[in-house]
């Protein structure tokens, strides 16, 4: 029995249920053009911090990509441990809250998200 629990850690798999540490920046705007060009610079300012092991993903459309007269998009943080994640974010929010966005723009980071709309 004990062979067959640790098989999978042996060909390098993971386990169903065990995912990797990720946030997700969620943006929505009036002007997707707009709210496009926040994202890009989000993803820009994150070159800075210089954390090899972090990939910024997107931006990309939610599934609802517009809704309520706003368009959604977002950013997907994935690493492969929480310090690295807690200590990218630590130095990227700063850097977000600095960013110029268009009027209206709504923002948020979740760590681990529940699901990606």
């Amino acid at each position: 029995m004990r062979a067959l629990r640790s098989a999978p850690w042996k060909s390098g798999a993971r386990p169903a249920g065990h995912l990797l540490p990720v946030a997700m920046l969620r943006a929505e705007a009036k002007d997707s053009a707009q709210l496009d060009a926040f994202l890009q610079a989000a993803a820009a300012a994150s070159r800075p911090l210089n954390e090899t092991a972090v990939k910024v993903l997107g931006p990309a459309s939610a599934l609802i990509a517009r809704r309520a007269d706003h368009f959604r998009a977002h950013l997907l943080i994935e690493t492969a441990n929480r310090l690295t994640l807690q200590r990218f974010l630590k130095g990227w929010l700063p850097r977000l809250e600095r960013l110029p966005g268009p009027a209206g723009l709504r923002w948020s980071i979740d760590v681990d998200p529940l699901e990606v709309d």
